[in-house]
């Protein structure tokens, strides 16, 4: 099984298990009421700029992006395993509420808040929950003798502050058996 093929089929599974939620797409203009929900895209080890996103995505948040950190083969067990960090993207500048004008007639504001976090942190707790209901993911087996990973991006032990956009990452093991050759490369190289 090669790097690549481990790295397409965890972004495979987690466009299929983990993106099936509905959360908020940066609007285009500077409106912060002015929003669409959309599913979430998975990424491969970068989210690409704007203008370089794949054919069906419109939007780099909300995302994952499925990063392979390091690796490490044990030869004689023919046991290969692999660190991966889910990095997750999210939006959500407040929210609307009924209330009524001056009149006493209904109408719909947007309230700004920092309650965006809520919106990641479920996302985040949803993903846990399927990543320990898997023994396997795509062929390779989750490492349950290796915890589990969780937390929010920091800069300098300080959380990053981007309101209105919100930021969270899991790291998980796998393992899977090691190549026995490179023949299996050769058609890439």
């Amino acid at each position: 099984m090669t790097l690549n093929s481990v790295i397409e089929d965890l972004t495979a599974w987690a466009q299929d298990n983990l993106c099936n939620v509905e959360l908020l797409k940066p609007s285009s203009s500077n409106m912060s009421a002015d929003y669409e929900p959309v599913k979430p895209t998975a990424f491969s080890l970068y989210v690409p700029p704007k203008d370089q996103l794949p054919p069906d995505t419109d939007a780099q948040i909300p995302s994952i992006c499925v990063q392979f950190k390091e690796g490490s083969d044990d030869l004689q067990k023919n046991d290969r395993s692999l660190n991966f960090r889910l990095a997750f993207s999210a939006y959500r500048p407040g929210r609307f509420e009924e209330a009524k004008d001056e009149e006493g007639k209904p109408v719909v504001r947007f309230v700004r808040n920092a309650d965006g976090w809520k919106d990641l942190w479920l996302w985040v707790s949803r993903s846990l929950h399927k990543i320990y209901s898997s023994m396997y993911i795509e062929g390779v087996k989750v490492d349950r003798k290796t915890p589990v990973k969780y937390g929010n991006f920091s800069i300098d032990d300080n959380l990053v502050d981007a309101y209105p956009l919100w930021y969270a990452w899991i790291e998980f093991t796998v393992k899977c058996g090691v190549s026995p050759t490179n023949n299996d490369y050769n058609e890439f190289l």
